[in-house]
């Protein structure tokens, strides 16, 4: 009788020991003794030139939201796993919405619901998924988009969180009620201060919350972040505080600036990275005692 043993490669093989190539590679043929059941012989046949046709192929990626000016990158499966000729295309329902490189990397460009396509060269299978573009800033207590953080701010309840995706924005930043603001990380969501401004954050309200950010000054802007006399409650935490350079040292300002223990109370400054700037009424001695900053 004869058996195959698959390899790197594939075969099949009939009762009169005819061999058909399936996949390229390696298999082993084995004839066994009928009378004995003992193998009379082994030999290992390599396969080459054989096509391996595409029957399918998906995006790996599910159906999701991308904010305005994010990127994501898209990547496929075909069936079966290792067919001949992988080349593929893609394709945007609207470019308006979002757009597709050839390598299936998708940027999103205004609010709307886009279908990217992938179709493989060989046989024309195709692969779906679905992108909703959304605005770049989510209050995620009343379920809405926003363009600005400002914005969303000024239309926030007590206690509500704010969700910034990544990106940088160019915007000065007051808080100004009870609420939590998360970015993305300080290495991807970035608030960068306007020229002349008054700062790029400013905390003026108790009972916020303030993670995830980098925040830089602005050239001829007046301070970076500021939690201002008469708060409570306020957690600044995991961020980065950049730009000394860019803060208007003439007129006795700093990059970050808190006030004394007897006119603010429970701030928590913990886990994060101050970076070239001035402290005003909060001393490097103290944070490094009392926090994990640097």
């Amino acid at each position: 009788t004869w058996s195959v043993i698959n390899g790197t490669g594939s075969a099949t093989i009939n009762a009169s020991g005819l061999l058909t190539a399936v996949t390229n590679g390696t298999v082993t043929v084995k004839a066994t003794s009928v009378s004995t059941g003992t193998v009379n012989g082994t030999a290992v046949i390599t396969i080459s030139n054989q096509v391996t046709a595409v029957s399918a192929i998906n995006i790996n990626e599910d159906d999701q939201n991308l904010a305005v000016g994010a990127t994501l990158q898209l990547s496929v499966t075909f069936t079966p796993t290792s067919p001949t000729n992988t080349n593929r295309t893609w394709a945007s329902s609207s470019k308006n919405f979002a757009t597709v490189d050839e390598n299936g990397l998708v940027e999103a460009v205004a609010e709307g619901t886009v279908t990217i396509t992938v179709t493989s060269a060989d046989g024309g299978h195709e692969g779906t998924v679905t992108i909703t573009v959304v605005l770049p800033v989510y209050n995620s207590t009343n379920k809405t988009y926003y363009d600005t953080i400002q914005a969303a701010i000024g239309d926030a309840d007590l206690g509500d969180t704010i969700e910034v995706a990544a990106g940088i924005y160019n915007e000065d930043v007051t808080i100004d009620s009870a609420l939590t603001l998360q970015g993305a990380g300080w290495d991807s969501t970035t608030i960068q201060g306007q020229a002349g401004g008054n700062g790029a954050l400013i905390i003026s309200s108790s009972n916020v919350t303030v993670d995830g950010f980098t925040i830089e000054g602005a050239p001829q802007g007046k301070k970076t972040v500021t939690i201002n006399v008469g708060t409570s409650n306020v957690t600044f935490t995991n961020n980065k505080v950049v730009t000394a350079d860019n803060v208007n040292e003439e007129n006795g300002w700093a990059g970050f600036e808190t006030f004394s223990p007897t006119e603010q109370s429970n701030l928590v400054i913990d886990s994060n990275i101050f970076e070239a700037i001035l402290l005003h009424n909060l001393s490097i001695s103290t944070l490094m005692l009392t926090t994990s900053n640097s």
